[in-house]
C-alpha cells in the first residue's frame, strides 16, 4: 500500500483536529453619528448574537440593517463584503483564522450599507458642486436643507431630522420640554409613534432621493404600524363625522385638560318596571 507524503499527513491531521477558538477584533463604524466602537468577540459567536450587537450599536431597525465589512489589511478603496447571513460569518472566520507563524491579527471594520450609501452620495454631491458651482434650488422642494461644501453627512442628516420633527410633532402627545413625533392615520383616528430609527431611515432616504421621498409624506419603507398605536385621537375629532348621534341625544362633553380623565355623564333612565297585580 502506498503511503501518503508526510506533508499531506500533517494537513490531514490538522483538519481532523477541532478548530481552536480565537478572538476577533472588530470596529463598528456608525457613519450616521460619526462614532467608532471597538469590540472583541469570540470566533464561536453565533450570527444571531452578532446581529443583535450590530442592531444595538447602529441603533437601527432589523429591516434596515445590511452589514458590510472590510479588513484592516486592505486598502480603503477596496469594495466592502456583505455580512448578512451565518454563511457569510463562517466564511469570514475561516479567512481570518490565525495561521501558523502569523502573529499579526487583522481588524474587521463593520459598516451599515445605508450609511455607506449616504456617505457616498454626499461625496458625489460635493464634487458636483465644485465642478458646476452653485445650483438653483428646485421649485416645490419643501423645507430645503442648506448644504455647504464643508458640511458632513452627519450634519445634513441632523438638519433633515430636525425638519421632520418640526413637521410631524404631535400636539396631542408632545410635552412642553419634549416633542413627540407621530404619524396620524386619519381613517382610524390613531397616532403611531415615529421612532429614532424611523427618523434616521427617513432622513437617509430623503438625502438619497429628495424628489421620491419628500419630508411631508411618510415613505412606504417605514412601517410605523409595527410600533403600535399611541392612543386614539381626541374625542372631538373622532366623533366629528357622527355629530350629535355620537352622544345619544346628550350634548357633547366639554373639553378636558391633557392627562385628566373625562367627566362622568349620567345615563338615560330605563323604562319603568311593570307592577305586579295585588
Amino acid at each position: 500500500m502506498k503511503k501518503q507524503p508526510k506533508a499531506r499527513q500533517k494537513v490531514t491531521e490538522m483538519e481532523d483536529q477541532p478548530r481552536a477558538k480565537f478572538e476577533i477584533r472588530i470596529r463598528i463604524n456608525n457613519l450616521a453619528n460619526g462614532t467608532c466602537t471597538p469590540e472583541t468577540v469570540q470566533s464561536t459567536m453565533t450570527w444571531d448574537n452578532l446581529q443583535e450587537l450590530l442592531l444595538v450599536t447602529f441603533n437601527v431597525h432589523p429591516s434596515t440593517l445590511h452589514a458590510q465589512y472590510r479588513l484592516s489589511t486592505e486598502k480603503k478603496d477596496t469594495l466592502l463584503c456583505d455580512l448578512t447571513s451565518p454563511r457569510h460569518l463562517e466564511t469570514l472566520i475561516d479567512f481570518i483564522r490565525p495561521k501558523r507563524g502569523n502573529s499579526k491579527q487583522v481588524i474587521v471594520d463593520l459598516y451599515n450599507k445605508c450609511d455607506v450609501q449616504a456617505e457616498g452620495q454626499t461625496v458625489l454631491s460635493q464634487g458636483a458642486k465644485k465642478s458646476k458651482g452653485k445650483q438653483k434650488a428646485s421649485v416645490g422642494t419643501p423645507l430645503a436643507i442648506p448644504q455647504s461644501a464643508e458640511s458632513t453627512s452627519f450634519e445634513k442628516r441632523t438638519a433633515v431630522r430636525q425638519s421632520l420633527i418640526e413637521l410631524h410633532s404631535c400636539p396631542v402627545h408632545s410635552h412642553p420640554d419634549k416633542k413627540a413625533v407621530c404619524w396620524k392615520d386619519d381613517s382610524q383616528g390613531l397616532c403611531y409613534p415615529v421612532t429614532e430609527s424611523n427618523l434616521n431611515l427617513w432622513a437617509t432616504l430623503h438625502l438619497e432621493h429628495p424628489e421620491k421621498y419628500p419630508l411631508t409624506e411618510k415613505p412606504a419603507e417605514i412601517k410605523v404600524q409595527l410600533n403600535g398605536p399611541r392612543t386614539r385621537a381626541p374625542a372631538a375629532k373622532a366623533t366629528a363625522g357622527l355629530g350629535m348621534l355620537a352622544y345619544s341625544g346628550y350634548p357633547p362633553p366639554m373639553p378636558f385638560p391633557y392627562g385628566y380623565s373625562p367627566y362622568p355623564y349620567p345615563t338615560p333612565p330605563g323604562p319603568p318596571m311593570p307592577q305586579l297585580p295585588t
